[in-house]
């Protein structure tokens, strides 16, 4: 028996919980409404020291995560224990979902998976894996994640018996989990009612620019409003963290973040350029943006390797001028689109 879900490798690479959504949305044509009308608004904390982190937005952040908001996807959220009560084996389990067409969502210790460079490290590390197909004849698994031969993104395959110790081992049940001991299972819908609206992309990217904090951060996150940066100011929020966190190397995962936002811009710019007069402008000033942070992405690693302060200094002569490239483009679609007749308003 062999049974191998569809995948299709993601736009937003950043963190696994984009990533694997985006894994499986990207098989269907049907979901472009739904991605392009999200992954707009980004946010990163000023001060690193208190909290580093940064992130693509959506409603209740802390709360909930992209797929459990995505009307294309159906969710089904177990606890491990119970998972553990009533299946005798993980890989049975696995299985019984994929035959039915679900995706699953769970974490495991890469130093079990003789694919994962952990394993040759010999290193506890615990991950989340998306588990989309299995072969019984040669009794593989096959997964998704950032932890097999590099840090980058991959389609990769695991055995049955890799599998089984990567879950049932000591260190992934005793620790705090990123899924709260939770399995999930996803399966693709072959409809829903989410209805596209090109104003909704307008709000988002006037949110963008203006660097306005959502509604619901407004409602429900007010404590720590002062601690966040919104859309173009998170230009602003790297160069702050360059110059005050005390550590002695910069996180790239936040450069890189801002490199995939420029690659989801690049792409919704190509899916709504019937809306736009000059597309083919704006999708090659998006393709420049990307190719200089790319450069700062460079830079970033440069420092981390030699320490020397002159390339901070690089590094942020550069932020500032893609920060005021990213704000002409992206107020220039704004004006194009409400020049459509369809417009955003923050009211």
């Amino acid at each position: 028996m062999k049974k191998v879900l569809a995948v299709e490798y993601p736009i937003i690479t950043s963190y696994t919980h984009h990533a694997h959504l985006l894994t499986i949305l990207g098989t269907s044509e049907k979901t472009k409404d739904w991605t392009f009308s999200n992954y707009i608004q980004v946010y990163i904390n000023k001060d690193f020291e208190k909290s580093n982190w940064a992130d693509f937005y959506f409603p209740m952040p802390y709360e909930i995560k992209p797929v459990e908001i995505c009307k294309w996807i159906q969710t089904q959220k177990n606890q491990e224990e119970f998972i553990d009560k009533n299946y005798e084996d993980i890989v049975r389990y696995i299985i019984k979902e994929i035959d039915s067409d679900f995706y699953v969502h769970m974490m495991i210790n890469y130093k079990y998976v003789s694919s994962s460079r952990f394993s040759t490290e010999n290193v506890d590390k615990r991950h989340d894996v998306l588990v989309y197909g299995y072969d019984s004849d040669r009794q593989v698994l096959n997964c998704a994640d950032f932890t097999f031969e590099t840090s980058k993104y991959a389609f990769s395959e695991c055995s049955y018996d890799e599998f089984r110790r990567a879950y049932y081992n000591d260190f992934l049940r005793n620790e705090p989990s990123y899924l709260d001991h939770t399995i999930n299972a996803y399966r693709l819908r072959e409809s829903c009612d989410y209805q596209f609206d090109i104003g909704n992309i307008i709000y988002g990217l006037k949110q963008y620019v203006n660097g306005w904090t959502p509604e619901y951060w407004n409602a429900y996150n007010f404590r720590n409003k002062k601690d966040i940066l919104w859309g173009i100011d998170y230009y602003d929020g790297l160069m702050h963290n360059l110059w005050n966190d005390n550590r002695d190397w910069i996180d790239v995962r936040f450069f890189y973040l801002l490199l995939d936002h420029k690659k989801m811009m690049q792409e919704r710019t190509k899916y709504i350029r019937n809306y736009l007069l000059n597309a083919d402008q704006f999708i090659e000033e998006y393709e420049d943006i990307y190719r200089n942070l790319t450069i700062v992405m460079n830079y970033v690693i440069m420092f981390n390797l030699h320490k020397n302060e002159k390339t901070k200094e690089k590094i942020a002569i550069k932020l500032s001028e893609i920060k005021e490239k990213d704000y002409n483009t992206t107020s220039a679609i704004i004006e194009e689109l409400e020049s459509y007749g369809v417009r955003g308003d923050n009211e």
